[in-house]
């Protein structure tokens, strides 16, 4: 069974099950005994609690683009735990990324449209095809972005 205590802010966490321990008889044999939680609990210095188990629901419960952090508390007989939800920028980032990503594998089609242009030569590609699909992705980036800032 968990418990656990604070200690500079911090949570400490200790497993305890009862305990088979040896003690040597006056006679030299060794006699067995279980020393129970509820005993181990009173040899300790520290004043430790029970500490609940984590809500696997409630830490899943994050939609896309969030992250569900746990913070323990001293609930007074025992340490539980609020949840926070966060937006994981690792995420946006990682989708902006991609984006901006495919905005560079595009920009030798418009370095090729702009020369033909220069030489009087019809465009290689639709330049207002590309132009629009180049448009979304931006677009894309920037709400990706808004939605990443706006809930720091």
């Amino acid at each position: 069974m968990r418990y656990g205590y604070f200690e500079d802010g911090f949570l400490r966490v200790v497993n305890l099950e009862p305990e088979v321990r040896n003690y040597k008889q006056p006679d030299g044999t060794i006699r067995k005994v279980t020393v129970s939680i509820e005993e181990q609990l009173t040899e300790r210095t520290e004043r430790l609690k029970p500490i609940d188990d984590l809500d696997e629901e409630t830490m899943e419960a994050a939609t896309e683009g969030h992250l569900v952090i746990p913070t323990p508390y001293d609930a007074g007989d025992r340490i539980s735990f609020r949840y926070t939800t966060i937006v994981d920028k690792k995420f946006y980032n990682s989708q902006i990324q991609v984006l901006k990503q495919q905005l560079e594998d595009g920009d030798y089609k418009v370095t090729k449209c702009y020369e033909a242009s220069l030489v009087g030569e019809p465009a290689p590609y639709d330049i207002q095809q590309l132009h629009t699909e180049r448009q979304t992705l931006r677009a894309q980036i920037n709400e990706l972005e808004r939605q990443r800032d706006s809930e720091s």
